[in-house]
């Protein structure tokens, strides 16, 4: 049986050879792979870290499904962009926004942004581990799962939300398990943005810990 695929997508600017690796998307990839009905049915394909031509990416996509998109003021725009191209070319793909710049008010959200599925509001592991899970019955209903938004027809249906209790200290590192293997071959020098979550669309401030050199 074929894998569904999966992609990823938190892009950043790029300094001279300068550029940040998504540890953002990274982890929620690690995570979401530590579920065996995850991994044994979904293919996670390329991270997307680099601003690139919107029309060139989606060339290069090979049948996306899902496809999560991380964010901040940064990218917000580029990631609209890219995910109502997608969804041209992709209309049963399943599109899901995450992050800081991710209105946690989001009544009205999708009357402009119809070609988005779901918002994820708080951390986004277990959402979208969740989501995946979901994606697989042959009745998917995402109302069901806490800390959504859900597009019914271009309205809002907001799903309870609550806090979610994951110990990030057991995730498995996406460094580790050579989630970004194939992104550090690249001649770049890598630097790694530290926030305070994951796919993420919460009130907590943006916190940037430290830069890592690579």
């Amino acid at each position: 049986m074929s894998k569904k695929n999966v992609y990823l997508c938190q892009v950043n600017n790029k300094y001279g050879d300068n550029v940040f690796l998504p540890y953002s998307t990274g982890i929620i990839a690690s995570y979401c792979l530590s579920i065996d009905r995850i991994r044994e049915n979904f293919e996670f394909k390329d991270n997307l870290f680099l601003k690139e031509d919107v029309k060139a990416v989606v060339e290069k996509l090979d049948k996306p499904e899902v496809f999560g998109f991380s964010s901040y003021i940064w990218n917000f725009e580029y990631n609209k962009k890219l995910a109502e191209q997608v969804k041209n070319k992709y209309p049963d793909c399943l599109i899901i926004f995450g992050g800081h710049q991710i209105p946690f008010e989001s009544e009205g959200f999708f009357v402009g942004h119809k070609y988005i599925d779901l918002l994820i509001h708080g951390d986004g592991e277990e959402a979208m581990a969740e989501i995946l899970l979901e994606f697989l019955l042959p009745n998917k209903n995402f109302s069901r799962i806490k800390n959504l938004s859900v597009n019914v027809n271009g309205k809002t249906l907001k799903t309870e939300i609550k806090k979610g209790d994951l110990d990030i200290n057991k995730i498995p590192s996406p460094y580790l398990s050579g989630l970004f293997d194939n992104i550090i071959k690249l001649s770049y020098s890598f630097s790694n943005l530290l926030t305070d979550s994951t796919l993420i669309s919460s009130k907590k401030p943006l916190v940037t810990a430290h830069m890592l050199k690579i």
